[in-house]
């Protein structure tokens, strides 16, 4: 029996998970801390086109942790600049508006007590960090270069001080498929690529995390000598 279902049932059912696992995430978020070192950054991808950019402000715990996360929209840059005027698409860049949010629920959430937040030295995290953060001890490093055939998840050079970050950016890239760089599923909306994320976020928070540190665990314990 050929089962189909429309196309608007599976989007008010994506809508149902979406704003399931936003009300999780928020629960989650006022009742558990954390603490420890934060690492954040940004993510580039694009809705509807190459010509209108869209930018990811990611907050990660020392145990990869998506402790927060918020949306920009950005005009485009470089040779994609001058054939977006062209086709008359016009945005405002709201990255800095995107971090300040970041920053602040940072900052007013009790239950969040970072150590200190490690970010690259783009010189703006500085300024923004020290606002809307005040007292937040800032550790800036140089980013390093993705290491070939490692899908930008290990980066050249030996240590890597934002690995934890740079390992769930590409796990986000793979999970969620309108992040990967080389795709055809694209975002159509700023609100559906909200929503995509806050099931990954719940997924990576509550199922999949857990379950890699029980296997650590179990590892640790088989690996140790006997006493």
């Amino acid at each position: 029996m050929d089962c189909q279902a429309a196309f608007s049932t599976v989007l008010r059912h994506f809508d149902l998970a979406a704003r399931w696992c936003a009300n999780e995430n928020q629960v989650v978020r006022s009742q558990r801390q954390i603490s420890g070192h934060f690492y954040f950054d940004e993510m580039g991808t694009t809705v509807q086109s190459y010509l209108k950019p869209a930018w990811i402000g990611v907050l990660v715990s020392h145990d990869r942790e998506i402790i927060d996360f918020d949306l920009a929209e950005a005009p485009a840059t470089g040779r994609l600049a001058a054939c977006a005027r062209r086709a008359g698409v016009h945005r405002l860049n709201q990255r800095s508006a995107m971090r300040a949010r970041i920053f602040q629920r940072l900052s007013e959430n009790s239950n969040l007590k970072p150590d200190v937040i490690m970010t690259d030295q783009w010189k703006v995290y500085a300024s923004q960090i020290r606002q809307n953060c005040p007292g937040l001890l800032h550790i800036q490093f140089k980013a390093k270069r993705p290491r070939r055939n490692s899908k930008r998840e290990l980066r050249s050079g030996g240590f890597d001080e934002l690995f934890p970050f740079n390992h769930t950016a590409t796990k986000m890239r793979h999970e969620v498929s309108r992040l990967a760089r080389q795709t055809w599923c694209t975002s159509k909306t700023m609100q559906g690529l909200r929503r995509h994320l806050e099931i990954f976020r719940f997924f990576h928070n509550e199922v999949y995390l857990p379950r890699f540190r029980a296997l650590r665990a179990r590892k640790s314990i088989e690996q140790r000598p006997n006493e």
